[in-house]
């Protein structure tokens, strides 16, 4: 059972290997690889740098709704750019608090 005031890394988050993307790789690819690993969402980055994440969310409103072909469709053109991001330092509490205030159920720790 993890508490309040438990810091995110090492006490939440397992170790894992990151599911990441460029911006121009297809939803196609970062749905397959979702589907694969069990996870809700991937980090688009170029390079080092956490350019945006593509969520089931993301998945349902900007690609299914709108009838977009996935494997046609670039991440850049429907993932949450610029998403907020939390220390690993930060408590439980505090990315709770975040993700409730920005109404998200996926935040990166950096």
């Amino acid at each position: 059972m993890f508490t309040a005031q438990q810091t995110i890394v090492p006490g939440v988050l397992r170790k894992q290997r990151l599911a990441t993307f460029t911006p121009q790789q297809s939803v196609q690819a970062a749905v397959r690889l979702m589907a694969q690993r069990k996870i809700g969402a991937v980090l688009v980055t170029e390079g080092a740098r956490l350019v945006g994440i593509f969520t089931e969310r993301d998945l349902l409103t900007r690609v299914v709704a709108k009838a977009l072909e996935p494997s046609k469709t670039r991440l850049a053109e429907v993932m949450t750019p610029d998403p907020d991001v939390i220390q690993g330092a930060a408590t439980v509490r505090d990315a709770l608090e975040l993700m409730h205030r920005g109404g998200y159920r996926h935040l990166p720790v950096r």
